[in-house]
């Protein structure tokens, strides 16, 4: 067997490598705090240059963080990572067009919600070679459907795509992780029930009763 052959289609890639990170700009849509909790790390890790765009008004502590619009985060960018929420605003928030605007060779990381996520066109933008890659932990339907064909969600051409790494939204799947979401769980139910001080993380912060 050629050795070059096997380390390519071990590591990846054209030549066998991957990118590095160092050095490099981050680019954060949605910059919360999951968003933030990303940056920081990336910066203090990797000396990554850190753009962010978001919609809403935010504060941060990010040393460095630059707020540009989403074009210029769109340009400027070698990795671009989703944190956004979805709402009607933001679905298909990545489409055909928005990954022409991305630098060739650059990366697309989805870990928010699917529907941000034109699925067909970051496909197209995989397999034409535009993107160097893309890493997805959530689909534009979940749990993945069967389709007439026989075949399950995500679209075939993304899942048949050379260049992207695909997870079950399991991106939270650590021991630690999900006992604090049971603790919090509990926290919440004391602070409403016992306490009678309202809910500690609503997700219709303002409280929104058509939600």
């Amino acid at each position: 067997m050629d050795p070059a052959a096997s380390s390519s289609n071990w590591f990846g890639g054209p030549e066998g490598l991957g990118d590095d990170l160092t050095n490099k700009t981050l680019g954060v849509c949605g910059f919360g705090r999951i968003g933030q909790n990303l940056a920081q790390k990336c910066r203090v890790a990797f000396n990554m240059r850190i753009l962010y765009y978001d919609a809403f008004h935010v504060q941060h502590g990010v040393t460095g963080a630059e707020q540009v619009s989403f074009e210029e985060l769109l340009r400027e960018s070698d990795f671009i990572s989703i944190n956004s929420v979805l709402d009607e605003s933001s679905y298909h928030l990545f489409g055909a067009e928005e990954f022409a605007m991305m630098k060739k060779g650059s990366y697309l990381i989805n870990a928010a919600r699917g529907p941000l996520v034109d699925e067909e066109a970051l496909a197209e933008a995989l397999t034409s070679g535009h993107l160097g890659g893309a890493g997805l932990d959530v689909y534009e339907i979940e749990p993945p459907a069967f389709k007439e064909d026989g075949t399950t969600g995500p679209c075939d051409a993304l899942r048949n795509a050379p260049n992207v790494f695909l997870q079950p939204h399991i991106g939270s799947a650590t021991t630690a992780a999900r006992q604090e979401q049971q603790f919090l769980a509990v926290r919440n139910i004391r602070a409403v029930f016992v306490e009678g001080r309202g809910p500690l993380t609503p997700v219709n912060s303002p409280l929104n009763p058509k939600l």
